[in-house]
């Protein structure tokens, strides 16, 4: 799957992001990147990935300053 620039628009706006026109192909292509590098990783370990559970996320206890 490879995003298009306008989907990388829609995407955006739907977080509330405006990008600026100069980014957009910066975005798409890091994007695209990361969905590329995901689904090689899903072809490379196929249904061991289903085998284990995730790893939930660690929030932390105390707050940032």
């Amino acid at each position: 799957m490879t995003l298009s620039h306008a989907d990388i628009r829609v995407m955006a706006r739907a977080v509330g992001l405006e990008l600026p026109d100069s980014d957009i192909a910066d975005v798409a292509a890091r994007t695209n990147a990361l969905l590329q590098a995901v689904t090689d990783v899903e072809n490379a370990f196929g249904a061991r990935l289903s085998e284990h559970e995730p790893i939930p996320p660690v929030y932390p206890t105390n707050p940032f300053h």
